[in-house]
C-alpha cells in the first residue's frame, strides 16, 4: 500500500505540478499538498477523471479536472475507501519527507528553476523570466492578495469618482456659460454618471473645501506676517457685520 501510495502522488504531482506539502504548525493556514491532501480535497467521477480542489500555496484556490491513467483512478478509489472519511488523509502511509527523498534520488538538486542557458547576461536574464513564467503558469501560482488590497481598491474607485466629478461638473459650467450648448450636445452629455449620488457628491465638496482650507492655513502658517493680515480681515468682517 506504501509503494501504491508513493507511485499514485509522483502520477499527480509530475501530471499537475503539485506540491509534495508540508507539515503544518499551529495556526498556520490550512494549506495542503499533494502529501496532505485529504477525502474532500479529491473526487472521483468514471470512468478516469480526478476532481481535486483545495487550498494551495499562499491559500490560493487549486482546482483541477484531469483524466487520468486507470490504475491511478483505481488507486485513489482505494485509498478513499471507508472507513475512511471527511478531514482522514488520502495518503495515509506516506510523508513528505519521504516523498522528497524519493524525488531527490532521481537528480541532485532537483528543482522547478533548474537551468542552463546559454548565450549573454540579458539573454540568460529573459531565459530565467520566460522559465520562471511558464512554471508559475504550470503550479497555478498566484500574487497572494495583500491586507490593505481592499483599502487600495476603495481609494481606486474614489479616484475614479472623483475624474466622474470634475468632469461633470465642468459640463455644468459649460451649460451656465452657455445654455444653448445643451440643445447642440444633447441631454445624454450632461447626466450625472450613475455612481455620483448626491450624497457622495456633498460628502465630496465638503472634502474638497477642507482640503483646501488645510493647504490655505499652510500658506499662511509659513508666513505669520500673512496670517496676522489674514485674522486681522475676518475681525474687521464681523466688525461689518
Amino acid at each position: 500500500m506504501a509503494t501504491r501510495q508513493l507511485t499514485t502522488a509522483m502520477y499527480l504531482i509530475d501530471k499537475l505540478a503539485l506540491q509534495a506539502g508540508n507539515e503544518k504548525g499551529e495556526g498556520e493556514a490550512d494549506t495542503v499538498g499533494c502529501c496532505s491532501l485529504k477525502h474532500e480535497n479529491v473526487t472521483l467521477k468514471p470512468p478516469n477523471t480526478v476532481i481535486l480542489d483545495f487550498l494551495g500555496k499562499d491559500s490560493i484556490r487549486f482546482y483541477d479536472e484531469v483524466e487520468v491513467g486507470r490504475q491511478i483512478f483505481k488507486n485513489i478509489k482505494i485509498f478513499k475507501k471507508s472507513p475512511k472519511k471527511q478531514g482522514d488523509e488520502i495518503f495515509d502511509r506516506l510523508t513528505t519527507s519521504g516523498l522528497n527523498r524519493h524525488l531527490s534520488s532521481y537528480m541532485s538538486g532537483l528543482t522547478a528553476k533548474t537551468m542552463k542557458p546559454e548565450g549573454s547576461v540579458t539573454e540568460k536574464v529573459k531565459a530565467y523570466n520566460d522559465a520562471n513564467r511558464t512554471v508559475a503558469i504550470l503550479c497555478n501560482h498566484k500574487r497572494a492578495i495583500t491586507t490593505s488590497h481592499s483599502a487600495q481598491m476603495e481609494k481606486l474607485r474614489d479616484r475614479e469618482k472623483a475624474l466622474q466629478y470634475e468632469i461633470w461638473r465642468r459640463k455644468q459650467i459649460m451649460l451656465n456659460l452657455d445654455p444653448k450648448i445643451r440643445e447642440a450636445l444633447g441631454n445624454g452629455y450632461f447626466e450625472r454618471d450613475r455612481c455620483l449620488n448626491l450624497n457622495w457628491i456633498k460628502e465630496h465638496q465638503l472634502s474638497l473645501v477642507e482640503e483646501k482650507r488645510k493647504k490655505t492655513m499652510k500658506k499662511l502658517e509659513a508666513d505669520p506676517a500673512r496670517l496676522q493680515r489674514g485674522l486681522e480681515l475676518v475681525k474687521e468682517m464681523e466688525l461689518d457685520k
